[in-house]
């Protein structure tokens, strides 16, 4: 059971890729800021991809199960 529920009709799908991707480029960019001085685009590749697998796995380990849309 999620700790908030929104009744949003149609545009489920819509909103809940929408909170994916936002949640999924919010960890990445936060960990690439603190871990280095680079900037997003000069970053390594191995760190970038290493970021994203974490952003996808709190997504759906944590969000996920926080928020429903309905």
């Amino acid at each position: 059971m999620a700790v908030i529920v929104l009744d949003v009709g149609e545009y489920v799908e819509f909103l809940t890729e929408l909170v994916k991707i936002v949640t999924i480029f919010t960890v990445v960019y936060v960990l690439n800021s603190y871990s280095s001085d680079k900037g997003i685009f000069e970053a390594d590749a191995v760190d970038i991809a290493i970021y994203y697998t974490l952003g996808v796995s709190f997504y759906y380990l944590v969000v996920k199960k926080l928020v429903a849309f309905q």
